[in-house]
Formats: C-alpha cells, sequence, structure tokens
C-alpha cells in the first residue's frame, strides 16, 4: 500500500476515533443523588455563629432580640434616627462569637431589594473604632479567648439613600 495524503488522514482519523472511544472524555451533563441529611436550627445565640445583642445595649428598645433573632431598626416607629448628610456610628452594636470547631475569618455586608452591595452607605467595624474596617473584621478562633468580636455600624447618608438598605449579611468562613 502506498502512502499518500488520503490514507494518512484516514488512518490518524481513525486513531483520533478509536482513542476517544477507548478513554472518553469523563463529562456529564447532570447527576441526580439522593443523601441522607441532618439539620438542626438553633436560635442565634446558640448557632455555630452566635449573634447577639450587644451587653451594653440590651435596654434599647430599637436593637432586640426576639425569638432569638436579632434585630435593628434604624428609622421610623421609635427607631433612633439618622441625620440627613452625615457619617453616623453605632459603636458596639453586636457581638459575635464562634461557637465552631474552627477558626473563621468575618465579614459583614448590606444590599439592597437587588441583591447588590450598598458599601457606600454601610460599612462594619470592630468594636468603637470606626477605622477598624479590614475585611474580614476579624478571625475568630475556636476553643479561644479570641473566639468573639464587638461590631459597630456605619451609616453614610452623605453618599447615598440608607434607606434603600434591605438587609445586612454576616459571612464566617
Amino acid at each position: 500500500m502506498r502512502m499518500n495524503r488520503r490514507n494518512v488522514l484516514v488512518g490518524l482519523g481513525g486513531i483520533v476515533a478509536g482513542g476517544g472511544a477507548l478513554l472518553g472524555t469523563g463529562a456529564f451533563s447532570s447527576v441526580t443523588a439522593e443523601r441522607d441529611v441532618e439539620v438542626h436550627v438553633a436560635d442565634d445565640d446558640e448557632a455555630y455563629l452566635s449573634i447577639e445583642v450587644h451587653s451594653s445595649r440590651e435596654d434599647d428598645e430599637e436593637f432586640v432580640e426576639e425569638n432569638g433573632v436579632v434585630s435593628f431598626n434604624f428609622g421610623e416607629d421609635g427607631g433612633v434616627g439618622l441625620n440627613d448628610e452625615a457619617e453616623t456610628n453605632f459603636h458596639n452594636l453586636v457581638t459575635i462569637t464562634n461557637n465552631g470547631n474552627d477558626d473563621v475569618g468575618v465579614s459583614i455586608t448590606a444590599y439592597d431589594e437587588y441583591d447588590t452591595d450598598v458599601g457606600d452607605r454601610f460599612q462594619a467595624y470592630v468594636g468603637d473604632d470606626p477605622n477598624d474596617t479590614a475585611e474580614p473584621l476579624e478571625t475568630l478562633e475556636h476553643d479561644s479567648e479570641d473566639n468573639s468580636v464587638d461590631i459597630g455600624f456605619q451609616f453614610d447618608t452623605e453618599a447615598k439613600d440608607v434607606e434603600e438598605i434591605d438587609y445586612i449579611e454576616i459571612v464566617a468562613e
């Protein structure tokens, strides 16, 4: 058999097709599998990441812990209210404690109703120092005295409308 371009191309094509069939690609479109799972839900103060109103704020009606959930009212309906065109700080608002088995870094972000980060209006900080805003805010160790941190919030009404803040997310990684 004489070697020509057609025979070489047919031979190479056969090798590639045979190799692909033999080895396969390992790709798949979807997998569905059922697994047993057991989930326990705890109140904020007893969870792996405990969130409690700071002890200095326990008597403030604007910052409540009801049915195991911490909530804040910074506006109307008896809230403390925020000054217009100003930065308003709430030192030592909550205490976050790591009750888990691993060290975690804590970060806090505010979002609007469209799940957009509104960091230009809100900043969380450590304790009573609005300049202590590194991300993560604090690394909380497990099984040590460094397992909790006091957090303050700063709202900036100079930047944009803080009333657009829909929720504040606390993440521990």
